[in-house]
């Protein structure tokens, strides 16, 4: 597998305060399902600043190999759901100004996503999967590389979580790589290709008969 981006010895602190991340090494390759694993506080969300190159390591380098990235934050921090805009309206927002298809381009990721039908509707009748489902199709139409999605299944019932995680399989066999953050194992279990744990600022990679004691 081809490597999108290399976290070679990374550590990192905020402004007058200790290190969150030590010496982490993490490599992200094509087509993978990357799921990062920790508790709540174990700096998951800054390792993903850290790839998407929204922060900067005080030690360490972060090597990335020109790819198109998307990053869907954690959902209280990207979109009021009270907000009066259409599903259509929303995923609009995203199309290049110069795009000359957009209603084609607009229609087309509202299909892969499994929300054509709900394009007139406002997003705050949306359920928590479809909401989530919107940001998606919103994140599709640059043709992304990588997804970055940081507790994408926070607030969903089994359901929803069940087929939220379908759809980002399907993607993912398409070829869209996949790096997810959660504190929640079991949702993704049987559907990463790969784990990664962090705790007390370190972090390694585990194979599945080794969560079972995380």
């Amino acid at each position: 597998m081809k490597p999108l981006i290399t976290l070679n010895h990374v550590s990192f602190a905020y402004p007058g305060g200790p290190f969150v991340l030590e010496n982490i090494d993490l490599t992200v390759y094509s087509r993978e399902f990357l799921v990062i694993l920790g508790p709540n506080g174990a700096a998951k969300t800054t390792l993903l600043k850290l790839m998407l190159g929204l922060l900067k390591p005080q030690k360490g380098t972060i090597e990335i190999n020109r790819a198109v990235v998307n990053y869907i934050p954690q959902k209280s921090t990207l979109l009021n759901p009270g907000f009066p805009a259409t599903v259509e309206e929303i995923v609009k927002l995203q199309v290049p100004i110069r795009e000359k298809r957009t209603g084609e381009l607009v229609n087309s990721v509202l299909k892969k996503v499994g929300l054509l039908e709900k394009k007139d509707t406002l997003i705050g009748s949306l359920s928590g999967g479809q909401f989530q489902r919107m940001l998606i199709a919103r994140s599709l139409i640059n043709d992304p590389q990588i997804l970055f999605l940081d507790e994408p299944t926070t607030g969903l019932d089994t359901e929803a979580q069940e087929d939220f995680l379908s759809l980002l399989v399907n993607l993912n066999k398409e070829g869209l790589t996949i790096v997810m953050v959660t504190h929640d194992i079991s949702p993704v279990f049987d559907h990463a290709s790969r784990f990664f744990y962090i705790s007390k600022g370190k972090g390694k990679e585990l194979a599945k008969e080794d969560l079972k004691v995380v």
